[in-house]
């Protein structure tokens, strides 16, 4: 525990995360489409920032849209 914030890495289901801030990001359409090809293709690859909101719950933080 570093600063009293618990870090950990793990792999969580894309059903349990809450899109609370995705109304805050700048739409680029094209980027968006790219980059969901990719995720089809490949998987996520790059870790997000979440919040542990309860048991199977996260508030994503960082990470709605990566290059």
């Amino acid at each position: 525990m570093e600063g009293g914030h618990l870090r950990e890495v793990k792999e969580i289901k894309m059903a349990h995360l809450a899109l609370r801030y995705a109304h805050k990001r700048i739409q680029r359409y094209e980027r968006v489409f790219a980059l969901a090809s990719s995720i089809e293709c490949f998987g996520p690859m790059i870790a997000v920032i979440v919040l542990r909101e309860g048991t199977h719950s996260f508030v994503l933080i960082d990470g709605y849209l990566r290059d």
